[in-house]
């Protein structure tokens, strides 16, 4: 299967700006249903009790209930406390955000080393796929699909910072595109939508296979490589 044109966006010196692709790395049993718009949700709790597999944040989902309070020492006043709480629960779907770098005059490429493979492949029993996915399609049917649907939904990278930031309720859903620094390498991009799940969600965005491909992985490769070559 082959996808249609990806768009790549560069600055006026040639440096790429955005590669505009994603990709999902996914059990092999899995990548078929990708292709035909199925995209199962897994809630916030799952990625970030996935901590321990170095893929998911356990600092992520920090909510802010609109309490405050004092911090005492002594019976003085030294210090203003708010009272944050956890809040995971929605569904959320995550990809790999493609950055490329250059590596000849018209050549660029993206190398995944086998760290970050295995972060993501922790499964050591499953084969694994990556789907490839030209992102600015993909967003407009997601935004079409969710107005179909009446759902609320909010899409893009996630931002990396040590900073806690805590989050009102009504704005809930960003707490799903907030990690810490130590996680930048992932390159994430999500999209995660307003209403809680016990487990899983699937959300049907209908047959995508025209701007996606998948391409199998090895589980004893070391490295996996995207290339993009220019032609004149």
């Amino acid at each position: 299967v082959r996808m249609n044109i990806v768009p790549i966006m560069m600055d006026e010196s040639g440096a790429i700006v955005e590669s505009n692709l994603l990709m999902k790395i996914t059990k092999e049993q899995y990548a078929e249903d990708i292709l035909s718009g199925k995209l199962y949700m897994n809630s916030l709790r799952y990625f970030r009790e996935l901590e321990q597999e170095g893929v998911g944040d356990e600092q992520e989902g920090a909510l802010c209930i609109g309490a405050t309070g004092d911090l005492l020492y002594k019976g003085q006043i030294i210090a203003k406390v708010k009272n944050l709480r956890a809040y995971y629960d929605f569904p959320v779907f995550c990809a790999l955000s493609v950055p490329l770098n250059q590596v000849g005059e018209s050549d660029y490429a993206f190398l995944i080393p086998q760290k970050m493979l295995r972060e993501f492949m922790y499964d050591r029993t499953s084969k694994y796929t990556a789907v490839l996915i030209n992102r600015c399609d993909f967003e407009e049917r997601l935004e079409k699909a969710l107005v179909q649907y009446k759902i609320m939904g909010c899409l893009g990278k996630v931002q990396y910072s040590d900073k806690i930031i805590p989050y009102s309720s009504e704005e809930k859903l960003k707490v799903a595109f907030c990690k810490r620094k130590k996680f930048a390498y992932q390159n994430e991009w999500r999209i995660a939508l307003d209403f809680p799940v016990e487990d899983r969600f699937v959300l049907d965005v209908g047959d995508i296979s025209d701007i996606a491909c998948k391409v199998p992985i090895d589980n004893s490769e070391q490295e996996m490589k995207i290339e993009v070559h220019f032609h004149a």
